[in-house]
């Protein structure tokens, strides 16, 4: 980045257009005699600037980490949701059939019993009419 200098100050510019890293407002005094340039100054994030940037990359509402981890659980969710009301219409639908099942049963069943009374009641007129 550019620096402007005044006296023995140089203070960093404004960033350039999508730059990560700004100096604008850093300050560095040069109290060497000579004129030109004297070398380079190698500026790098201290620990604060690299958690302020983990923390906003994790929190970021459009693509950060905890963003992406809500809306996978809530996929998560919604999936399980669908599976379950699925579970619940396949049960359903297998009580209905039993309960069917089990009514046609109790209507064969009586069937059953009355024909065994008839046949009961036809032997014992026999029986009597013999006798």
């Amino acid at each position: 980045e550019a620096a402007t200098g005044s006296g023995q100050i140089l203070t960093g510019s404004a960033p350039a257009e999508g730059a990560t890293v700004s100096v604008e407002a850093l300050a560095v005094k040069y109290t060497g005699a000579d004129i030109g340039s004297q070398g380079t100054v190698k500026i790098t994030m201290g620990a604060a600037e690299l958690f302020q940037r983990a923390l906003h990359d994790m929190t970021n509402t459009i693509d950060g980490y905890l963003d992406f981890r809500m809306e996978s659980i809530t996929e998560s969710v919604d999936s399980l949701n669908t599976q379950i009301e699925e579970m619940e219409d396949r049960l359903n639908r297998r009580m209905e059939m039993l309960v069917n099942r089990f009514v046609n049963m109790e209507t064969a069943l009586s069937r059953i019993q009355n024909m065994s009374n008839w046949l009961s009641g036809q032997i014992n007129s026999a029986n009597r009419g013999w006798a």
